[in-house]
């Protein structure tokens, strides 16, 4: 019995290990999300429901926030540095683009940024496969 525990076992975490992704394709994974939120807010308040653009605003904003939070940006020195900030611009960005009418300008310059870092690494990501 204590075989077929430790087997199950074994095979259970070996199949947690396909589950595991390189940081790249968590970052572009979170990315992605960001994107999804960013564009859903755009098209919410372009039809003009915008309590519905204020949920996607505070999922964006909990996603940069999350970021920041959880990545040590000093350990990458100064381009650790620049990614914070990008961060914090992009978090602000958000903010203000939700608070403005008709922001569609604006949110048409923060989807290309976050595409930008997403196309970035989708190329990381690719290069580790």
């Amino acid at each position: 019995m204590s075989n077929t525990a430790y087997g199950r076992a074994s095979m259970a975490y070996r199949a947690s290990g396909l589950l595991i992704h390189e940081p790249a394709s968590v970052a572009l994974a979170l990315h992605q999300k960001l994107y999804a939120a960013v564009t859903s807010a755009s098209l919410a308040e372009e039809q003009n429901r915008l309590d519905e653009m204020t949920t996607h605003v505070q999922t964006a904003t909990s996603l940069l926030t999350a970021m920041r939070m959880h990545m040590n940006f000093e350990l990458a020195g100064a381009d650790g540095r620049r990614l914070a900030e990008f961060y914090r611009r992009l978090q602000r960005q958000i903010v203000a683009a939700g608070m403005l009418r008709e922001g569609s300008p604006e949110w048409s310059n923060i989807t290309a940024q976050i595409r930008n870092v997403m196309l970035g690494l989708s190329k990381a990501t690719s290069r580790q496969h």
